[in-house]
């Protein structure tokens, strides 16, 4: 993670401040808990070098010294730096059950394999299925500061759908005609939040209301139009663009 390279860096600059440091990186992300270390980095003359996905660092030994040739994309150029020591930063990969986990709950995951939440800025611990909830690494790296908060944030929120007395569903919940339904399972399969069940043997499909979030991604996919949402039927929001043309 790169601001744990940035932490050591500056750690090291406070103990000599002449020492030339270079921070090789592909992405960068700024944690939140840490918004003036990029300033520090700068004030404290540590240098930053991206790297190209096309070229990889080419470390090699010249007489007994460490020798670190880069290919910057911007400006395009080829680097020769000379270092007494090269330290690796590790890496955090997503698990592996991720995509069994994902299958199973109907929960998305990133272009990474790691959860994606609700809302990766104001919601994060909160995936749009209910009764589920995310911390930590699981929606990639994190600070334990980070993972603490975000801990205590999803603890919460569980304990508080546990203390529901009953579990009530939106108004807006999808609906299905089963004279037009012809059992695709498109429905089914696009539903982000496990809400359809397709009867095999009727062929078919039916809401369970109470998972159902009122996003609209089966009324889009159904091909016979036998897949409606409350509030959101042709015939209301025709009426509504007739209203507002009139």
């Amino acid at each position: 993670m790169l601001y744990r390279g940035i932490k050591k860096c500056l750690a090291i600059k406070e103990i000599d401040p002449d020492i030339n440091l270079y921070i090789l990186y592909r992405d960068s992300i700024n944690c939140s808990s840490y918004p003036n270390y990029y300033t520090r980095t700068q004030q404290k003359e540590i240098r930053f070098i991206r790297l190209g996905l096309d070229k990889k660092p080419q470390v090699t030994n010249v007489q007994g010294n460490i020798n670190v040739q880069i290919k910057n994309p911007y400006p395009e150029l080829m680097l020769n730096l000379q270092a007494d020591l090269l330290v690796l930063s590790t890496g955090v990969e997503p698990a592996k059950d991720n995509k069994i986990l994902s299958k199973c709950f109907k929960i998305p995951l990133d272009k990474n394999g790691f959860f994606a939440p609700a809302d990766q800025k104001f919601n994060v611990v909160n995936f749009k299925v209910d009764g589920l909830y995310l911390c930590g690494t699981a929606q990639g790296p994190q600070t334990t500061e980070e993972s603490i908060s975000q801990g205590y944030a999803a603890s919460i929120q569980a304990a508080n759908f546990l203390d529901r007395k009953k579990v009530e569903s939106l108004g807006i919940v999808a609906t299905v005609d089963e004279e037009l339904c012809g059992g695709c399972g498109l429905c089914e399969k696009h539903c982000p939040s496990g809400a359809r069940d397709l009867d095999r043997f009727k062929r078919v499909a039916s809401v369970r209301e109470v998972l159902c979030t009122g996003c609209g991604m089966c009324v889009a996919v159904c091909p016979n139009g036998a897949s409606q949402q409350h509030g959101f039927q042709k015939e209301q929001l025709l009426s509504m663009i007739e209203a507002a043309l009139c």
